[in-house]
C-alpha cells in the first residue's frame, strides 16, 4: 500500500493520520510511506511516525519511509529520531 500526498505530520494532523496509518496496517503486510509532499512536521509528527514504525513492526510489517525532503530529515535529525524510524 502507496500512503502519499501528506502536506503536514504535525499535531493538527494527528488524529487523521493516525487513522490513515492504522487502517494502512490493518490492509497490507507492504506499506510505503512517501514523504515527497510533507512540507512541515513537528514533534508530535515525528512521535506518530515513531509509533507507525513499531505498530508494524510488531505485526510484522514492512515500512519504508522514502522520498524524506531535506528539510524534514534535517528535524527528524536535530531531535534525534533517525535511529526508531529506522534512517539509520
Amino acid at each position: 500500500m502507496l500512503i502519499e500526498n501528506i502536506k503536514e505530520i504535525t499535531i493538527y494532523e494527528v488524529q487523521t493520520l493516525k487513522t490513515l496509518f492504522l487502517d494502512a496496517i490493518k490492509e497490507s503486510k507492504e506499506i510505503i510511506l512517501d514523504m515527497a509532499t510533507v512540507g512541515k512536521i513537528d514533534m508530535v509528527g515525528i512521535q506518530l511516525l515513531i509509533s507507525f514504525v513499531k505498530t508494524a513492526q510488531s505485526k510484522n510489517i514492512q515500512l519504508r519511509l522514502q522520498n524524506i525532503p531535506e528539510s524534514i530529515l534535517q528535524q527528524i535529525e536535530l531531535s534525534r529520531c533517525e535511529t526508531p524510524l529506522g534512517l539509520t
